[in-house]
């Protein structure tokens, strides 16, 4: 039950929290950055976050803070398949689109 609790409140928090675009417009790239938290909002500090161009296959990784937090940055505008993986968790993963203009 447990499991099943963190990949739904886990979801809903990458969602929430971790498909958010910035624009790096000078660039003409995008960020991903997050905060990966359990079912209670507790912060999970040393989470694997994946992160997938799925039209380039691209990958680029990072690991979550001692807040949970994440950013993946200059990344090429496109769509992103975005993955959390932390032992004693359940996998999961989002759809982030990646603009590359400022909001």
């Amino acid at each position: 039950m447990r499991l099943a609790a963190t990949i739904a409140c886990t979801i809903a928090t990458l969602l929430i929290t971790g498909v958010i675009t910035y624009g790096q417009s000078q660039l003409g790239t995008g960020a991903i950055n997050g905060t990966v938290k359990d079912p209670r909002g507790d912060v999970i500090p040393g989470a694997a976050v994946t992160v997938v161009n799925t039209e380039t296959g691209q990958v680029r990784d990072t690991v979550s803070g001692s807040a949970g937090q994440f950013s993946v940055l200059v990344l090429p505008p496109g769509d992103y398949t975005v993955r959390v993986e932390k032992d004693g968790f359940s996998k999961l993963a989002g759809h982030a689109p990646v603009s590359g203009v400022s909001h």
